[in-house]
């Protein structure tokens, strides 16, 4: 479990660190309106020899400034359980919430309003030089840009991420493809609109925070 939220953590942080290069292709813009919405995302391993393993599920619920919050997926408890560690996005910053312990950590500063608004452009996202197809996920047109990683000794080969103009800046399927041929990823199963409360994360807000100087 430990393991994978640490790669939870980093999938995400990794949705703010993509290059918003431009082509000269051109298209016509739409920009969606941002909006409230939660998603379920299964989770799941790859092995080398194409064993597909789950490995659980995740509730993210978005706000429509941006704001966000994610944390295990239980069915039998309608919802989110407060025994899971909680990955959540205020206007401080990326932080994450272990049961048990009464501070927060900062990981990461969340994305600006620039990065926000190309995520919900039809022409931004289709001008991106890492664009490789457009897709369907959760019954939404998504765009899939693929990042190759070519550090030597990195154990990733290349990362796909699935965006819906949509629903913004935050992945609806995230894949880790490894050189040996295995994967790491996670994807939507549902996307619903609406019916986020405006007190996400007034829990957090008022907790002390470590890790950011």
């Amino acid at each position: 479990m430990k393991s994978l939220f640490r790669g939870l953590c980093l999938a995400v942080f990794l949705t703010g660190v993509i290059s918003l290069s431009q082509t000269s292709v051109k298209v016509k813009d739409q920009i969606e309106p941002s909006v409230s919405y939660s998603v379920i995302t299964v989770h799941y391993r790859v092995s080398s020899d194409g064993l597909k393993t789950i490995t659980g599920r995740r509730i993210r619920y978005v706000k429509a400034n941006g704001e966000w919050r994610q944390t295990r997926y239980d069915p039998q408890s309608s919802g989110s359980s407060n025994e899971s560690p909680v990955f959540a996005a205020t206007d401080e910053g990326v932080y994450t919430k272990v049961p048990g312990h009464s501070e927060r950590n900062f990981i990461s500063n969340m994305a600006d309003q620039h990065m926000q608004e190309c995520f919900r452009s039809v022409r931004c996202l289709s001008n991106q030089l890492s664009l490789v197809r457009i897709d369907e996920i959760a019954g939404l047109k998504v765009y899939v840009l693929r990042d190759e990683v070519k550090v030597s000794g990195n154990p990733i080969e290349w990362i796909e991420k699935s965006y819906s103009p949509k629903t913004g800046y935050l992945p609806l399927r995230i894949v880790n493809h490894f050189r040996d041929g295995s994967e790491i990823g996670m994807e939507a199963q549902t996307v619903e609109f609406g019916n986020v409360p405006d007190d996400l994360n007034d829990d957090l807000k008022s907790l002390p925070v470590k890790g950011k100087n």
